[in-house]
């Protein structure tokens, strides 16, 4: 292969955003998929289930920065999906009370009024993998599965070897530069691992997710009728588990039941024990669901896992880059995996641009870029994936705490009061910029310090206080 061509494994969005990325800046691109074309649709089908996408400011960025712009003809990737998109301003937490009663609890995200959006996966796939299939540079090649890779010895180059349907012998190509986009279970990354001495270590939790769905209410105009509020991520925390509902363009709403498997295996065994399990539970969601849609998916459908990817380097030598889920899949709690994986992309670009502008020649500045990502990526994904993981606990328990709420309440006073940015939520500097994920994690443990000490502080005063009346009640007596 020539120079300038690279291969990208993988079409999901972050290897469509890659895939243009490097046609943009004059690179011949084989975008390799080992799914049919006939998968990727405007509109998800049944078989696919996938969480919803929650995308944020970062996901924003790295499409605006990566994806172009747009033009007077053609609106850029981001203002579709700003426009085409639900906006969410808040969690809308649906407690239960001991009584049995239904509480809501409207948590606003930002004190800005700012918002994530709600928006289908597979959309957004479809709408990237259009922009690089019309691409004069990007080329596809469609059930393509990867069944081996191969490291020249005198130089960096990579052999990627594929299985194609109707065809006697393999598929082999030889690329200078191979982007790993094929997701958490990423066959490039298993193949190059031992050659590379990637380090890998791969963790699930002890709870799994089914997909369910609240469809859309009844309405006597052609506007869509969501049956609960349509501006809020909802959330029904059971301390042990969680069901959480994202609102859709068309009214319905994609709603995810997350449990420990046990708790699949002893309430979701039949019609009885399911609908049982989402009266005693989810008594508000029971009555918007169709029961009958939800017995079959709470029966027949397996729950499917949750975990983590971590890898150590991101790359090999001076060829295979890892990139999303592929080099650091989490778990979804946070609602930044694939706002992070766009992230990659921009971020990686951005090392490549700067690495070509200071070597100038090609496999030079390869090598440069991919090291600068690793070293300057790492720290930000290992915090990612500790926050997310953290706030699972939060979402299906702390977000009714008293301590939690207070927390809240004072981030929010500390926000408007102080000079502006000297104060930010964890969830604001997560969400709602484009600052290092590691440093959004230091900067919440600084401020956790400061209100401990000040709230220590407060309290020895008063207790000093109330010591010195005592002594002083004492010596007048």
């Amino acid at each position: 292969m020539a120079p300038n061509t690279v291969a990208v494994v993988g079409a999901g969005p972050v290897g469509c955003l890659t895939a243009i990325g490097f046609a943009e800046r004059g690179y011949d691109v084989a975008l390799y998929e080992s799914q049919p074309e006939s998968s990727f649709t405007k509109q998800p089908t049944s078989s696919q289930r996938s969480i919803n996408l929650a995308v944020s400011v970062r996901g924003i960025t790295a499409l605006r920065a990566v994806g172009g712009a747009g033009d007077d003809e053609h609106r850029s990737i981001a203002d579709q999906v700003l426009s085409e998109a639900v906006p969410m301003s808040a969690r809308m937490i649906h407690v239960h009370d001991a009584d049995g009663h239904v509480r809501l609890d409207r948590q606003p995200y930002s004190t800005k009024g700012e918002c994530i959006y709600s928006f289908e996966r597979a959309k957004l796939n479809w709408m990237l993998l259009q922009q690089a299939a019309e691409h004069p540079r990007v080329h596809l090649y469609f059930q393509h599965t990867l069944v081996h890779v191969h490291r020249a010895r005198d130089n960096d180059e990579v052999q990627l070897v594929f299985r194609v349907p109707d065809r006697m012998e393999p598929a082999r190509a030889n690329y200078g530069l191979v982007a790993a986009c094929d997701g958490v279970h990423s066959a490039v990354r298993t193949k190059i691992a031992p050659l590379a001495r990637i380090n890998t270590v791969q963790e699930y939790i002890d709870s799994g997710y089914v997909e369910l769905r609240v469809p859309p209410g009844k309405s006597d105009t052609l506007s869509p009728a969501w049956q609960l509020s349509v501006s809020c991520l909802h959330i029904w925390p059971r301390h042990d588990y969680m069901l959480i509902a994202l609102p859709n363009v068309d009214g319905s709403f994609t709603s995810t039941l997350f449990a420990p498997f046990r708790v699949f295996a002893e309430h979701c065994r039949d019609r009885a024990s399911a609908l049982a399990f989402f009266r005693d539970n989810f008594p508000d969601a029971l009555a918007v669901m169709d029961a009958d849609e939800l017995v079959e998916h709470l029966t027949s459908r397996m729950p499917s896992s949750l975990g983590s990817v971590q890898c150590t380097p991101m790359h090999a030598g001076s060829s295979v880059v890892l990139l999303g889920d592929a080099a650091h899949g989490m778990v979804p709690f946070y609602g930044q995996g694939l706002n992070c994986g766009l992230e990659d992309v921009r971020v990686f670009f951005e090392e490549l641009d700067a690495a070509l502008a200071t070597h100038g020649k090609l496999p030079d500045a390869q090598g440069v870029a991919l090291r600068n990502y690793t070293a300057h990526r790492t720290a930000d994904v290992r915090a990612i994936q500790l926050l997310a993981q953290e706030n699972y606990t939060e979402m299906r328990s702390k977000v009714v705490r008293r301590d939690y709420q207070l927390r809240k309440w004072l981030d929010g006073v500390l926000t408007r009061t102080l000079p502006s940015g000297a104060w930010k939520s964890l969830y604001e500097m997560v969400t709602f910029s484009n600052m290092g994920y590691a440093t959004a994690r230091c900067n919440e443990l600084r401020q956790q310090r400061i209100l401990r000490d000040t709230l220590s502080a407060v309290g020895l005063t008063l207790l000093w206080g109330a010591s010195w009346a005592v002594y002083r009640a004492c010596r007048s007596a």
